[in-house]
C-alpha cells in the first residue's frame, strides 16, 4: 500500500482538481445552484459576442441566467416566471437600439418570449430532481469534501471501543476502531455521519485506507503489552467490497507492519455483504484465507438472514443495538436475540452484542449464551493512548486509572481484566 502507518494518505485530487476546487469552493458557496446558472450564462456571453458584438444584444442575453436560474431552482413555473420578468426588462433596457432577441414590432416580442420560455422550459426539464436526491447529493459532495480536508489536515483519528467476552469471567479480547475528530470543538456532527455520507465517493479508499494503517500499526504497538490476543476491528464500507485490489491492500498492511493477521478483523455489514452475495463470497474468501477474522455488522437491519450468512466466510455475528435497547422490556427481541444466537452457536459462529449500557442488557445476553458484549456499559471508544496505558497497567499489575475523560459512572472497562 501507498502510505505508512503513521502517514496521512495522499490525496486522489489531481493537479487540475486542485487547481479549481478554490473556484468551485465559491460556486458552491451561492444560494442554491446559482453557480450553474452563472457558468451557463458565461458560456453564453462567450459563444454570442463574436457573433454580435454589440453591449445591448449581450446585456439582453444576460437575461437568460435568471430564467436558467429560475428553471433550476424552481422548476418550470418559476422559469416561466423568470420568462415575462426578462421579457419585460428587455424592452427598457435596448429600446433605443434592439438586439438580436428584442425588438420593438410585436412579432419581435413574440419571438423573444418563447425563445425565453423555451430555455427556461429546457433548463428545468434538464436538471429536475426530487428536491430530496438533490439535497442528498449535495450533502455527500460537502461531506466528501471534508473529509478530503480532515484526511490532508490530519484532523481525524481512530480511538477503540473494547469488545468484552463475558462468559465466564469478564475479559477484553479485542476492540473496534472508530474514527473520531482530534479537536470535537472545531467540528459539527461525527465522522461516521460524514462517512455515511460520502459512501461510495472515491474518497472512502483513502479513509479505510487511514484507519486500516492505524489499526494495524497500534496491533504491532501492543503485541508485547497484551498477554493474550488482542484483536483489532475495522469497518469496511460498503464501496470496498466492490474494490478487487482489498485482498492486496490488506495483505500489504499487514506484511508492513509485521503483525499476526488473526489479530486484524474486518467488519462489513450484512447490507453490504448481501448486495452482490456472489462476488462478496470471493472477496472474504480471499481476506479470509489471509486469517484475517471477518464479521457482520449490524446484524438484524438488513435483508438477509442466517441462511445466507452461512455462505459468506465469516466468523463472528455483531448483534445491532436496536434489538438489544428493548432487552428485558420487549418479549419479541429477547426472542429474537435468543434465536440468533443460537442460530448462530449451531453454525459455529460467535456473537457480539452491540449498545450494551444495562447490567439488565448484560444479565439477559450472559443468560442467553452471548460470547461478547460491546457498549458503554463498559467503556465509550478510548484514545490510543488510554489504550496504551490500560495495557500496560494489566501487563504490570499497577492500580488501574480511569480511562474515560468523563465517563458514566457504570463504565467499568478499568476494573476489566
Amino acid at each position: 500500500m501507498a502510505h505508512g502507518a503513521g502517514e496521512t494518505p495522499r490525496s486522489s485530487f489531481s493537479i487540475g482538481e486542485r487547481a479549481v476546487s478554490p473556484l468551485l469552493g465559491r460556486f458552491e458557496s451561492l444560494p442554491g445552484v446559482a453557480a450553474g446558472a452563472v457558468i451557463i450564462g458565461l458560456f453564453a456571453v462567450t459563444l454570442t459576442f463574436p457573433r454580435f458584438g454589440q453591449l445591448e444584444a449581450l446585456l439582453a442575453l444576460w437575461l437568460f441566467v435568471p430564467v436558467v436560474l429560475a428553471a433550476i431552482r424552481f422548476r418550470s413555473l418559476g422559469a416561466l416566471v423568470a420568462a415575462v420578468l426578462a421579457l419585460l426588462l428587455a424592452g427598457p433596457l435596448v429600446a433605443w437600439h434592439p438586439g438580436p432577441l428584442v425588438a420593438v414590432d410585436a412579432l419581435g416580442w413574440i419571438v423573444a418570449f418563447l425563445a425565453f420560455v423555451a430555455m427556461g422550459q429546457f433548463v428545468a426539464v434538464a436538471v429536475h430532481q426530487p428536491r430530496g436526491a438533490r439535497r442528498q447529493e449535495l450533502k455527500s459532495i460537502r461531506a466528501e469534501r471534508s473529509l478530503r480536508r480532515a484526511l490532508a489536515d490530519a484532523q481525524l483519528a481512530v480511538h477503540y471501543q473494547p469488545i468484552v467476552a463475558i462468559i465466564g469471567r469478564p475479559h477484553i479480547e479485542s476492540a473496534e476502531a472508530l474514527l473520531r475528530w482530534r479537536d470535537p470543538a472545531a467540528h459539527a456532527g461525527a465522522p461516521t455521519e460524514l462517512v455515511a455520507a460520502a459512501e461510495g465517493s472515491v474518497v472512502m479508499q483513502d479513509l479505510s485506507q487511514f484507519v486500516l494503517n492505524q489499526a494495524c500499526a497500534h496491533i504491532a504497538q501492543w503485541a508485547e503489552l497484551s498477554p493474550r490476543r488482542f484483536v483489532i476491528s475495522v469497518n469496511l464500507s460498503a464501496s470496498e467490497l466492490d474494490d478487487n485490489t482489498l485482498p492486496a491492500r490488506i495483505q500489504d498492511v499487514i506484511t508492513r507492519t509485521h503483525i499476526d493477521p488473526s489479530q486484524l478483523g474486518l467488519e462489513i455489514t450484512e447490507t453490504a455483504a448481501m448486495d452482490d452475495i456472489r462476488h462478496s463470497i470471493e472477496l472474504l474468501r480471499q481476506i479470509h484465507d489471509l486469517g484475517v477474522r471477518l464479521s457482520i455488522d449490524d446484524f438484524g437491519t438488513g435483508q438477509s438472514s442466517l441462511e445466507y450468512i452461512q455462505l459468506l466466510p465469516v466468523d463472528i455475528i455483531k448483534i445491532d443495538g436496536s434489538f438489544v435497547e428493548p432487552l428485558c422490556e420487549d418479549p419479541v427481541p429477547t426472542k429474537l436475540v435468543s434465536t440468533v444466537i443460537e442460530l448462530a452457536h449451531t453454525m459455529g459462529l460467535q456473537t457480539i452484542a452491540e449498545g450494551v449500557e444495562t447490567d439488565q442488557q448484560l444479565d439477559a445476553l450472559r443468560n442467553m449464551g452471548c460470547d461478547y458484549a460491546q457498549g458503554f456499559l463498559f467503556s465509550p471508544a478510548l484514545s490510543p493512548d488510554d489504550v496504551t496505558q490500560w495495557l500496560h497497567d494489566r501487563q504490570t499489575n499497577e492500580p488501574r486509572r480511569r480511562l474515560a475523560p468523563t465517563p458514566p459512572t457504570s463504565h467499568r472497562f478499568p476494573a476489566v481484566a
